[in-house]
């Protein structure tokens, strides 16, 4: 004799499993992690997250800084005098000084030619004897010298020629007569200028 009460709750264990067996698979698999957002579960992160394979920017990097040579104040030498300084002659007999006559100079934006200057005697010196020229505080870079006889008036061939730097220092011609010393001084680029005396050198 068959017990129906063991058969109907074996049937009814039976439907139970299978209902517990349809309702995972209708739910679409595990649950989602529990825990923080991360960029594979919310695609907002992904979008908003830098690409860590992309290659790093250059660092930024200040102007080189250049200085404008046409807008930069130019050098004012403070031994260049504003004008043609006052060139005096000395060692002279007696122990006296003389000025020169200012010929051709090139100052800044003005100058003037001038031919060799023979002028009036300025005084005495002996043959060979040293001389020297100062310009009131101011110093050639470089300078020039040269003798000339006076011939009827006039100056001759120049001879004796010389040149140095700085301080000018020079010797008087080494024979007699009536000469003309003619000096450039040369200050800077643009500023140069000559000089002429005229002197009795004692035979």
């Amino acid at each position: 004799m068959v017990d129906h009460r063991d058969r109907a709750a074996r049937l009814g264990a039976a439907l139970g499993l299978a209902a517990v067996l349809v309702g995972c698979a209708g739910g679409g698999g595990s649950p989602a992690p529990s825990g923080p957002a991360t960029a594979a579960t919310d695609p907002a992160i992904a979008s908003s997250t830098p690409d860590r394979t992309a290659a790093p920017s250059a660092p930024a990097t200040s102007p080189r800084q250049t200085t404008d040579a046409t807008s930069a104040p130019a050098a004012s030498p403070s031994h260049v005098p504003g004008a043609p300084p006052t060139a005096v002659l000395g060692g002279l007999t007696g122990d006296s000084s003389a000025n020169g006559e200012l010929g051709t100079y090139f100052w800044a934006d003005v100058g003037t030619d001038a031919p060799w200057i023979v002028g009036n005697l300025a005084g005495t010196a002996g043959r060979g004897a040293p001389l020297h020229i100062t310009f009131g505080g101011a110093r050639p870079g470089t300078w020039t010298a040269a003798w000339a006889k006076v011939v009827q008036g006039s100056a001759g061939s120049p001879v004796g020629a010389s040149t140095g730097t700085g301080d000018v220092a020079l010797s008087a011609p080494g024979s007699g007569g009536d000469w003309t010393l003619r000096v450039t001084a040369v200050f800077g680029p643009t500023a140069n200028a000559t000089y002429y005396w005229r002197l009795t050198v004692a035979p």
